[in-house]
């Protein structure tokens, strides 16, 4: 056995990914049921739609107390209107 640096592969491939356990397993892969593929895909969606939710419940409450703090200003400017239009 040789201690020296192993050869990067020709074809451009990971050196770790080319051992030759990784050769052996390839053949051992098995074909991907059509359930668990449906499965995979519900959760996927069950999680991306509770992403969607979980953003929207952070989202809504900083909307309503930002339409809060504005509501004096819109106050004060509606004010300032109605002063000017009356002392005109």
């Amino acid at each position: 056995m040789s201690d020296g640096p192993v050869a990067a592969p020709d074809d451009g491939e990971d050196p770790d990914l080319t051992g030759n356990a990784v050769v052996q397993l390839r053949g051992l892969s098995l074909p991907v049921d059509v359930r668990f593929a449906d499965r995979v895909g519900r959760r996927i969606e069950r999680r991306a739609l509770t992403n969607e939710f979980m953003e929207f419940a952070w989202a809504l409450p900083v909307a309503v107390l930002l339409e809060l703090l504005r509501i004096p200003g819109e106050m004060l400017r509606a004010k300032k209107r109605v002063n000017t239009e009356s002392g005109n």
